[in-house]
């Protein structure tokens, strides 16, 4: 894009430039030179009419390719954004599943605590029924 603004200024530069030789054989034209001078103005001026023709060409050409690098660019900004959005979309469903799954490791972390308790209690239960059978025999 850079580029093509450098090169349609680069254009209109020259454009000045041939609007102000334009001006300056115009001007020469209007001396007593006779028909010699007005054939040459004449040369001139078509030469003249050609170029900023070509150059109108040329910056329709830039024009162009100018408005088709930046559709390019807004197609490809939406798609950023589109992309974007899914993965905040992902990032929100594994936070959520982070902390489904955190919650089921502190149920079962409970539940193996309220087993290790029980199972130390039949334990002692066993332990005290085995001295109660030792004793009795």
């Amino acid at each position: 894009v850079t580029m093509l603004q450098r090169q349609c200024e680069t254009d209109r530069r020259r454009l000045a430039q041939l609007e102000k030789k334009f001006e300056a054989k115009v001007s020469d034209a209007e001396k007593p030179d006779g028909r010699e001078r007005w054939a040459e103005v004449q040369g001139s001026v078509s030469g003249l009419l050609e170029e900023t023709q070509a150059l109108a060409r040329r910056l329709d050409g830039l024009d162009e390719r100018l408005w088709a690098r930046t559709s390019g660019s807004e197609a490809s900004k939406q798609r950023n954004r589109e992309l974007e959005q899914q993965v905040q979309a992902l990032e929100q469903q594994n936070r959520l599943a982070a902390a489904a799954a955190e919650e089921l490791q502190k149920r079962q972390a409970t539940k193996l605590r309220r087993t290790e308790h029980s199972l130390e209690e039949v334990l002692r239960r066993v332990s005290t029924l085995e001295d109660e059978v030792r004793q009795r025999s």
